[in-house]
């Protein structure tokens, strides 16, 4: 990639995240993220609940078969991403405690059935507080896999920031 964000310094460096499991962290516990595409100079920015594989490092997606979000993907794969831990507006101390993440990857269409059923466990697992029940009613059903696309953000990049005074 051409001079982009990625060589941009953090302006605040105390409030600098390094640690890449610090990172990871935050996107565990994400319920969403959101995701910034461009397509033709027109940005799009979008909303999805997420599962968050960490030895893939990776985030899954899922979504209709149609819709714009497929449309401007399938000319620009390239996105941007942020999720945000909001602890809390502090008040009376005019300060707000978060932690966040600001990422770059690619979206890829999933479109092994195996990989499809994964993407859908690792939402499941990553959302509900018990997948397994689940898991049993819908994973075994072929329409979910016709009528669904899943996606897979694979992150190239990310960095961090954090406020927790």
């Amino acid at each position: 990639m051409s001079e982009s964000f990625h060589n941009v310094p953090m302006r605040n460096q105390q409030r600098s995240v390094k640690d890449d499991a610090a990172m990871m962290d935050v996107l565990s516990g994400a319920q969403y993220v959101v995701i910034a595409m461009c397509q033709e100079n027109q940005p799009y920015v979008i909303t999805l609940s997420c599962g968050l594989d960490r030895g893939k490092r990776a985030l899954y997606f899922h979504t209709a078969i149609k819709g714009l979000k497929l449309d401007i993907m399938d000319k620009n794969a390239r996105v941007s991403f942020t999720a945000i831990d909001d602890l809390g507006y502090q008040y009376k101390k005019c300060s707000h405690k978060f932690r966040s993440v600001v990422g770059f990857g690619t979206l890829v269409r999933v479109t092994d059935r195996d990989e499809m059923r994964h993407g859908f466990e690792v939402l499941m697992d990553h959302l509900e507080p018990e997948p397994d029940p689940l898991k049993k009613k819908f994973l075994d059903k072929e329409s979910i896999y016709q009528k669904t696309v899943m996606l897979r953000l694979d992150i190239e990049n990310m960095t961090g920031k954090e406020s927790l005074k």
